[in-house]
């Protein structure tokens, strides 16, 4: 039976793939609302993601390694945030290693960000193409059960336009075009701040049917984060939904504007969003 795109699951032994490219500038110190910084909001959010991760890599009693993770983080210059001995991608070179089991995160915490000065997106992106043309092609089905793997994810998460390095567009179409059997890579942006959209979600996060349309954006550079930013495949959407009482549509934008820790919750949950074996499946 021919395999639907983004149908994957995300199991034991074809974990999903989640690169978070994190904005490390210096205006990630600025306060956000109930939290000190953007940065500790990040932080404490990106926990939160990771214990529901954790949730979905139980089968019974049983833990499944159902999710793999890099942390790069820029200002200047990208770099992996994860301490070496962290790294299970112990095929590369020890200067290349960054992927995560989830578990571990889960149990050390997410390191710490330390805001810097500038903002190189563009490099960032080029870090996560270079990671993802090793470890794309090495996930694709598996050699015990034949299963397909998920299509990897990227989630970017900025506060403000790129200020050195260039436009990324053509990086991220790079990124984009690597693809198994699942679908192409997918990318996600998520903008923490204000003033992205023309009109306001409004205060009931929960019924927001997501970015369909370049027309819905305020201003230029949320134009450009709209071009980089993949459409929610059906899969994702009705996952999401089902699992968090959300209502994003199919097709929108991966672009989330998050002025509310509310709404980077939301952000976070497509982030995460590969759908997993079911509860008690024993992949």
């Amino acid at each position: 039976m021919p395999h639907t795109s983004y149908s994957a699951l995300a199991t034991g032994d074809t974990p999903a793939l989640i690169v978070f490219l994190l904005d490390a500038s210096g205006s990630m110190s600025e306060p956000f609302p109930g939290y000190p910084t953007k940065a500790a909001c990040v932080k404490a959010l990106m926990e939160d993601m990771f214990e529901t991760l954790i949730g979905r890599c139980m089968a019974g009693e049983e833990f499944k390694q159902r999710y793999h993770v890099a942390m790069i983080a820029y200002d200047d210059a990208p770099a992996s945030i994860a301490p070496p001995a962290w790294c299970i991608d112990t095929y590369a070179p020890p200067e290349q290693r960054m992927l995560i089991q989830v578990d571990t995160i889960a149990n050390e915490g997410v390191p710490e960000i330390n805001p810097g000065t500038t903002t190189n997106t563009r490099g960032a992106f080029q870090l996560a193409l270079k990671l993802l043309q090793r470890e794309t092609p090495r996930r694709v089905r598996s050699a015990t059960s034949g299963r397909p793997f998920p299509a990897p994810i990227v989630c970017h998460l900025t506060d403000g336009a790129w200020n050195t390095g260039g436009h990324p567009a053509q990086v991220v179409e790079a990124i984009q075009s690597l693809r198994n059997e699942d679908g192409g890579v997918l990318v996600c942006n998520i903008f923490l701040g204000s003033g992205l959209l023309a009109v306001d979600i409004g205060p009931d996060v929960r019924a927001w049917r997501g970015v369909r349309s370049r027309d819905e954006l305020a201003h230029e550079h949320a134009r450009r984060l709209f071009d980089i930013s993949s459409p929610l495949p059906p899969s994702y959407a009705n996952f999401i939904n089902d699992s968090h009482g959300y209502s994003i549509e199919p097709g929108t934008r991966m672009l989330f504007p998050s002025e509310t820790p509310e709404v980077l919750k939301l952000a976070f949950a497509v982030a995460g969003g590969t759908p997993s074996a079911a509860r008690g499946w024993r992949g």
